[in-house]
């Protein structure tokens, strides 16, 4: 395997900042890993700090380095036996006294001085490391710095240093696809479920923004059915629960994706719910049912179960609780299908309810956390999401943890 144009080109570039802005499966890593060890393999007492998101993935990179050096090892014998002093998982140190050094991106690198310092997933990396961290680690050494990453968000230290053309040299955007080596079909794949902007971010390795709209109008706008759907035998259902100023959602789909059925309740005690929920589900047939039980324990979800089985439902029965990352994996998830057309809403002016899941899907949006970069989905302030949460709980219904009602058969 023989290193790409652009990985030739950033690896010979003699520039003291680069970046790597570079897709998924580009190469990226290996180009690193290689930089890495050309460093600390042909130059004395020279170190190499290598930053990352977590040390897992740190890691990765210096597992990179020992293979490019068992490679190299390989094809020139005549090279000496005690080449590597001391190996570990994240350290390797050469007889030159050279060594290469993995960090997570939490830890504190002040104290270290080095001669090249690669950040891993530098879009990922508090903001801090590249601004406040890395100059004093590379001061007296004025050594190198190489940022590689896909982008995150836009406001980061490592968006200022991509568009910052006149203290770092750019290599990139480069897509997944300028790698001859990728696999056509995983990339069509990707391309096909995931949601646009996240594939255009991971693998075009263009920048999304941190305040952008989750839901694209076009792509709500091209998701709105005409006319009535063809009746189904049964249908699927999500729900949010209110936990204080919030609104108890019901939804109803068809298996096609359409939604046919909607309610909504402020201030209702769950016994009522609960009452208000098996009457909606059983009008609508309900097969499957998933409720998104997020920070409300388990006593409702039981509740739930009790009432449906003593009346008979055959209703197949999920609780789900969304945390901070499944909460964002979830709402991609809903956007992918929406912008695929496999979810269908009704038209805004159709009721009340019709218009507030419209609203609630063109306003949800993604937000950068303070200090991480990290992207959220969230409702703007003084907004509600009971609708759109409520769609995403139905859109796990074939990956959630089947919890049938004992003693009934399905639909």
């Amino acid at each position: 395997m023989h290193p790409t144009k652009y990985q030739r080109e950033a690896m010979t570039s003699s520039a003291r900042r680069k970046v790597y802005l570079w897709g998924r499966q580009s190469g990226k890593t290996m180009t690193a890993a290689i930089e890495a060890l050309w460093t600390a393999l042909f130059h004395k007492d020279h170190t190499v700090l290598i930053v990352s998101s977590s040390l897992n993935q740190a890691q990765e990179l210096i597992r990179h380095v020992k293979t490019f050096l068992t490679q190299y090892i390989s094809t020139h014998p005549g090279l000496p036996s005690n080449l590597i002093t001391r190996e570990t998982s994240d350290e390797l140190w050469f007889n030159n006294s050279s060594r290469i050094l993995v960090r997570p991106g939490t830890a504190n690198i002040r104290g270290y001085k080095a001669h090249l310092l690669i950040i891993d997933e530098a879009a990922q990396v508090p903001d801090e490391l590249i601004t406040q961290s890395a100059p004093p680690v590379l001061s007296t050494t004025r050594g190198r710095m190489i940022l590689i990453s896909t982008p995150h968000s836009i406001g980061t230290a490592f968006d200022e240093a991509c568009r910052n053309r006149r203290v770092y040299k750019v290599f990139g955007p480069v897509p997944t696809s300028a790698n001859p080596y990728h696999d056509p079909q995983y990339l069509a794949d990707a391309k096909e479920s995931m949601p646009e902007d996240f594939f255009k971010q991971e693998h075009l390795a263009i920048q999304v923004s941190e305040m952008s709209n989750v839901f694209a109008m076009e792509h709500v706008d091209a998701a709105v059915f005409k006319g009535e759907p063809p009746a189904q035998e049964v249908t699927y259902v999500g729900v949010d629960l209110a936990k204080t100023t919030d609104w108890t959602v019901f939804l109803a789909l068809y298996p096609t994706g359409h939604v046919v059925a909607m309610e909504e309740y402020k201030r209702l005690a769950y016994p009522d719910v609960v009452d208000r929920l098996k009457s909606f589900c059983l009008r609508n047939k309900t097969a499957r049912l998933v409720v998104d039980q997020t920070g409300m324990g388990e006593a409702v979800l039981d509740q739930i179960h009790r009432d449906f089985r003593g009346c008979g439902m055959s209703t197949i029965i999920d609780g789900i609780v969304l945390t901070y990352q499944h909460k964002t994996d979830v709402i991609n998830n809903l956007k992918t299908l929406i912008e695929q057309r496999r979810v269908l809403i009704p038209p805004s002016g159709r009721s009340p309810q019709a218009r507030k899941l419209y609203q609630q899907l063109l306003w949800y949006r993604y937000e950068k956390l303070d200090k991480s970069g990290l992207l959220r989905t969230t409702a703007p302030e003084g907004k509600h999401d009971d609708y759109v949460i409520a769609l995403a709980a139905w859109s796990l219904r074939p990956m959630t943890t089947v919890t049938t009602l004992r003693g009934l058969e399905g639909f």
